[in-house]
């Protein structure tokens, strides 16, 4: 089992030990466990078995981390995968704000990508993605 599954999720700054900003370099001295690397034009993108981590070209530094799969981390230690629309609303209420075009919610620093009605109709949070908020 993936060691990094259980970390803390806080939007605009990091999951548990990996911090937004960080280098290439100071990423990898917190992974211990097998990943790989796609390289695109503008982004260096590690992948683990539950986490996503990308690194723009430009300023070398670590701008998203997403967390899929069986990432248990949790977002105001509430939030995390599984959990429902109506959980993150009643948490977060009236901040939360809905995107039609991709599909998804988002708050400062952090968005939630969520499954179709299952058959209770409860939408359930399967990514979510940690980014930097613009100053």
């Amino acid at each position: 089992m993936n060691s990094y599954v259980n970390r803390e999720i806080v939007p605009g700054e990091r999951v548990g030990e990996f911090f937004l900003g960080c280098t290439k370099n100071e990423l990898l001295q917190n992974i211990q466990s097998p990943y790989s690397i796609t390289d695109s034009p503008e982004v260096l993108q590690m992948k683990l078995n539950d986490m996503e981590f990308f690194i723009e070209k430009k300023s070398g530094k670590l701008s998203t981390i997403s967390v899929f799969g069986r990432f248990q981390g949790q977002f105001l230690n509430q939030i995390g995968l599984g959990s429902t629309l109506t959980d993150l609303k009643g948490i977060v209420g009236e901040e939360l704000e809905y995107d039609p075009i991709g599909n998804e919610y988002n708050l400062n620093g952090i968005t939630f990508f969520f499954s179709l009605p299952n058959e209770s109709g409860d939408k359930l949070v399967e990514h979510i993605v940690i980014w930097k908020p613009i100053e």
